[in-house]
């Protein structure tokens, strides 16, 4: 069944994930099941023991990434080995807490490459903490420790984290800042509790800068900034925000700096530059034969027009559903949040209930979503990139990427969801005939080429729901985010009136296509915005329909 005419509609832009804030006070205990870097529940030995079988984590992090040194070993506090032996019950590092923790306790800035799912965030945690911990800063006192992370579920993972071991280290506090929440609850918090650790996202972090009082004071006294996932911020155009927080901060040459990274893009040097004292280090934890993507991840791309996009995807999610039928745990990321949005809605219209994640929905939303996910022992979950990195989620079966991705970073970012902890893994990339051209970026990489028709056999058929948007609002908001999103995609080589052909075209592709042969309104303002004023093939309105 390919995509057909129907009624619908046009919508708002859609926006970057600002997957920046909430906020949070001293640590309340040990977390349950959380732990190295925001991974899955981590054995640090070799063999089982004692220690090992008291775990914390999202995440499980396989025995390759660990080292041979004992956190026992550090010369810190004994309150931080005690919160990392019973809060954690770890014994041994992984690789990237060997070779940074050292350096960060001598005061040294680092820059250190490291793969998501090694134990990142206990490798700036650690020695943030040892650091900061006989300089309590009190209620209303200064933040000594920042760290910068580029989503709201990452920042939170981190400040869980965080919280454990400032279990044993009473007088210090904690607070994790991002977007979607009303900033009064993070100032009540600035007023009422320490905030000697602060996690946050840019957005959130430059809007306290410009609207909250005294929060600049407070910062003036900061020890040490720890910029994660730093490639992803920068990918997710943050540059301007980080620029301007580091202004407000002290200069290198008055504080400790560190950037973690998964990828050394010629953005994350600049900034390094700019955050992090000259004589700084560089340490690359990625073993050379991880250095593109787990061996153990089978992948395949399946090439479709645009007509078949909906019907190839039903068969793939169907696919991998009936391979595992109690165990399938399949992530789908598509281009944008409304998209997203979208193929959530006509999935479960056609009786496949899924997860939905994306900066359009509320924190509340994204984090019983991700718990839920995680905690399952089968399921399906739809995103945008807010979860592509840093978080984990454990025993994830299949990553399938619907669309071209924003960038061979991206298709790699997203396909580390799968494959952890030495388990097996696949990851099934859906192009549209038009977007071909991305597969030079990953001519290195063992995908192999399948036909849509035969290599994903067994589906039942493709129910008319599938393209039925559920109102006009829901598909105007696809089809602009759509052409937005397409509008900015380097590569494809599209004039200007091609592009609007083609937007249209996938908006009857999903039912969104009026019965006067016209695709969803879309507002002046945006076209505008777009670049696309005088460019025929649109339905330009003053006002939409069903509102902004």
């Amino acid at each position: 069944r390919r995509g057909r005419g129907g009624k619908g509609g046009g919508g708002d832009d859609d926006a970057a994930a600002e997957p920046s804030a909430t906020s949070g006070g001293k640590g309340q205990g040990p977390a349950k099941s959380r732990g190295q870097g925001g991974q899955p529940s981590q054995q640090h030995r070799q063999e089982p023991s004692e220690s090992a079988g008291r775990s914390g984590g999202t995440g499980a992090v396989s025995a390759a990434h660990l080292s041979t040194t004992k956190f026992s070993s550090l010369q810190v506090s004994q309150q931080l080995k005690t919160a990392l032996a019973k809060g954690f019950g770890y014994e041994l590092m992984t690789e990237v807490q060997a070779a940074t923790i050292g350096p960060m306790l001598d005061g040294k800035d680092i820059v250190a490459r490291a793969k998501t799912g090694t134990g990142k965030t206990l490798a700036f945690l650690v020695p943030m903490v040892e650091r900061i911990h006989g300089h309590p800063g009190g209620v209303g006192g200064p933040t000594s420790a920042l760290v910068l992370s580029p989503t709201r579920e990452l920042a939170a993972q981190i400040a869980e984290e965080g919280r454990v071991l400032l279990e044993y280290h009473k007088k210090l506090g904690i607070a994790c800042f991002y977007g979607g929440t009303n900033i009064g609850g993070d100032q009540r918090d600035l007023a009422q509790k320490p905030c000697d650790i602060l996690v946050a996202t840019p957005g959130r972090m430059q809007d306290h800068l410009d609207n909250t009082q005294g929060f600049r004071k407070r910062l003036e006294q900061l020890k040490l900034l720890v910029l994660d996932e730093a490639d992803q911020l920068l990918d997710m155009g943050f540059r301007d925000a980080i620029l301007k927080i580091l202004r407000a901060l002290p200069p290198p040459g008055q504080r400790q700096g560190a950037l973690f990274s998964a990828t050394f893009p010629a953005a994350v040097g600049e900034i390094s530059k700019l955050a992090l004292r000259p004589d700084h280090s560089i340490l690359n934890t990625v073993k050379a034969d991880d250095e593109v993507t787990p061996d153990q991840i089978d992948q395949c791309v399946s090439v479709t027009d645009m007509e078949g996009m909906s019907e190839l995807l039903w068969a793939v999610v169907n696919f991998e559903m009936k391979r595992l039928p109690r165990e399938h745990k399949i992530m789908v990321f598509f281009t944008t949040a409304r998209l997203t949005q979208l193929y959530s809605a006509l999935f479960g219209q056609a009786g496949v209930e899924v997860l939905e994640i994306h900066s359009r929905k509320s924190q509340a939303h994204r984090t019983k979503c991700t718990d839920a996910f995680r905690s399952s022992q089968s399921g399906i979950i739809f995103s945008s990139d807010v979860c592509a990195r840093g978080l984990d989620y454990p025993n994830v079966t299949a990553v399938i990427q619907v669309g071209i991705p924003s960038s061979r970073e991206q298709y790699i970012h997203r396909l580390g969801r799968t494959g952890r902890a030495g388990k097996s893994g696949r990851c099934i990339l859906l192009l549209h005939d038009f977007e071909r051209f991305f597969l030079n970026q990953l001519k290195d990489l063992p995908i192999k080429q399948v036909s849509a028709s035969s290599d994903f056999p067994g589906a039942p058929a493709a129910p008319d729901a599938l393209w039925q948007p559920p109102d006009r609002k829901t598909a105007g908001q696809a089809y602009q985010a759509w052409l937005g999103y397409y509008n900015s995609v380097k590569g494809l080589g599209w004039p200007k009136d091609q592009l609007v052909r083609e937007a249209t075209r996938f908006a009857e592709s999903i039912g969104a296509v009026g019965y006067d042969g016209l695709p969803p309104p879309i507002l002046k303002k945006t076209v505008g915005m777009m670049g696309l004023r005088g460019v025929p093939g649109l339905n330009i309105v003053t006002a939409l329909p069903y509102g902004d």
